[in-house]
């Protein structure tokens, strides 16, 4: 009986033990304080920064990583050094979009700013770069604009060569589809296909992305289309662009669609993808896109429109 008495009484303590530990877990759960794993749900902590999570990967942005952001700001408001109206429209807009867009937005936009702007140049980066300056004709001019770019931050020089310099380029755009297959065939360039809503709005389109400007008009042959008009939403359906705003780049072969992006071209991911299938080197072996597509993200390329797919005048 002594026996029974005593292991009824630990029962009873043992499990009032057990419910004020669940009960003083909830309660420090509730004001944010987790104990054990076992009894307590995963808090996301804040990234005291921005106010922002942290994500998934439980990234948080540390002092040295902002002073990047700051140090690139910086850097970006000594490129108006002409003074322009233009000049200082596109400084405000880098500025704003580095701040709005990555700084202030949260973890993952941070770390994706991060990833994309710090690393060293990539060798299609150094290409587009050897290749703008090669185009100087003032062999000071040429030395003062390497000087300058090379005291830059790698986030700096992305920012001048792929989004500023775009200032002194002029994209030549194709409205024919057509046509502009058969001069991408003749002067072995890829395609860049760019699609939007409406008669010529090519340069807002790809004016809202970083240094697309530069590598289209120097690397590839364009052609916009409108896919208000018949022929224009059949060659959007044709290549899987159901909305009204995308882009598709071709091999330098016209075979393969080597990226496929559907949404505005504000991602700094595209115009890495633009640099990349710039080089004649890279070899096309699967369609890669920015965010998968149903039903169409592909291991191996998908075929690129035809002319024959096409009705004329489009």
């Amino acid at each position: 009986m002594m026996r029974r008495l005593i292991a009824v009484g630990l029962f009873v303590f043992m499990t009032a033990l057990a419910l004020t530990t669940v009960d003083a877990c909830f309660r420090r759960r509730s004001r944010g304080n987790c104990c054990e794993p076992s009894c307590c749900i995963e808090v996301v902590p804040v990234d005291p920064g921005t106010g922002g999570t942290t994500g998934t990967d439980g990234f948080v942005l540390t002092e040295e990583q902002k002073k990047i952001f700051e140090k690139t700001i910086e850097e970006v408001k000594t490129f108006n050094v002409g003074g322009t109206d233009d000049e200082k429209q596109l400084v405000d807009a880098i500025v704003k979009e580095i701040t709005t867009d990555y700084l202030n937005a949260g973890a993952e936009k941070q770390k994706e700013w991060l990833d994309y702007a710090t690393p060293d140049l990539s060798a299609a980066e150094k290409a587009a770069y050897k290749k703008y300056v090669g185009e100087i004709k003032k062999k000071e001019d040429k030395d003062a604009e390497v000087d300058f770019i090379e005291k830059l931050s790698n986030p700096g020089k992305r920012y001048y060569l792929f989004n500023w310099v775009q200032l002194k380029v002029e994209t030549s755009w194709q409205n024919d589809y057509n046509t502009a297959r058969q001069l991408a065939a003749a002067q072995k360039r890829p395609m860049a296909i760019v699609f939007g809503s409406g008669a010529n709005q090519q340069a807002e389109i790809v004016g809202k992305g970083l240094g697309l400007n530069s590598v289209l008009a120097s690397d590839y042959l364009c052609v916009y289309i409108d896919v208000t008009t018949a022929a224009g939403r059949q060659l959007a359906d044709n290549v899987g662009i159901t909305g009204s705003v995308g882009m598709v780049v071709t091999d330098r072969g016209l075979n393969h669609q080597a990226f496929w992006h559907q949404g505005g071209l504000e991602n700094v991911r595209v115009g890495q993808y633009l640099r990349k299938y710039a080089d004649p080197l890279t070899v096309v072996d699967s369609t890669e896109t920015v965010a998968a597509r149903a039903n169409l993200a592909r291991s191996t390329p998908a075929p690129a429109v035809s002319p024959t797919q096409v009705a004329a005048g489009q």
